[in-house]
C-alpha cells in the first residue's frame, strides 16, 4: 500500500479549488453572455416581426387604397355615359 503513495504527486488543495473557483466563475461568465446574446437576438426578432407587420398592413393599405381608386374610376365612367345619353336627348 505505501508504494501507491511513494510515487503520488503532491496535491495542492488549495490551488485545486482556486482553479475550480476560477473555472465556475468563467462558466458563469460565458452562460450570462450568452443569455445576454439570446435576449438581444429575441428583441431583433420581435422588431424585425414588427417591421414585417407594419409593412403587411402597408401593402393592404395600398390595396384597398387602388380598390378604391378603381370603382371610384367605374363610377366617374358610368356618370360620363349617363350625362352624354341625357345630352343627345
Amino acid at each position: 500500500m505505501g508504494y501507491l503513495f511513494e510515487n503520488m504527486e503532491e496535491i495542492d488543495i488549495g490551488a485545486q479549488k482556486r482553479n475550480t473557483a476560477r473555472e465556475k466563475q468563467r462558466a458563469e461568465a460565458e452562460r450570462q453572455r450568452a443569455d445576454e446574446e439570446k435576449q438581444r437576438a429575441d428583441e431583433e426578432k420581435q422588431r424585425a416581426d414588427e417591421e414585417k407587420q407594419r409593412a403587411d398592413e402597408e401593402k393592404q393599405l395600398k390595396i384597398e387604397a387602388e380598390e378604391r381608386a378603381n370603382a371610384l374610376e367605374e363610377e366617374v365612367q358610368r356618370l360620363r355615359k349617363l350625362l352624354k345619353s341625357q345630352e343627345q336627348k
